[in-house]
């Protein structure tokens, strides 16, 4: 369907005076386009749940975003060392024998 309008446009466009031959197909054309616009718009919107995509067009914010979550990543990982070494010495306390 889709090749099919971008083929329909193409033609369209390399000859204008084929397709404009009157005001209201040109006034269909548009709100149809209009139309479709919006219906993407919103689309894209539920896909990256973030109307008018903010912070991916700050370029600088989503740099600091992706390093922000680097080293949130990076502690996470650290913790987990952490804790795997001190889990030995945590547990012969509580394993032994209960007096």
């Amino acid at each position: 369907m889709l090749w099919l309008t971008v083929y329909v446009f193409r033609k369209r466009l390399q000859g204008p005076e084929i397709f404009l031959a009157t005001e209201q197909e040109v006034l269909d054309l548009l709100d149809s386009i209009t139309q479709h616009s919006a219906k993407l718009r919103r689309q894209l919107d539920e896909l990256t749940r973030e109307p008018d995509l903010q912070r991916v067009v700050n370029d600088e914010e989503a740099k600091l975003l992706l390093m922000l979550w680097d080293a949130k990543a990076q502690l996470f990982v650290q913790a987990v060392q952490y804790q795997a070494e001190q889990r030995p010495i945590t547990d012969s306390r509580t394993i032994g024998a209960r007096t």
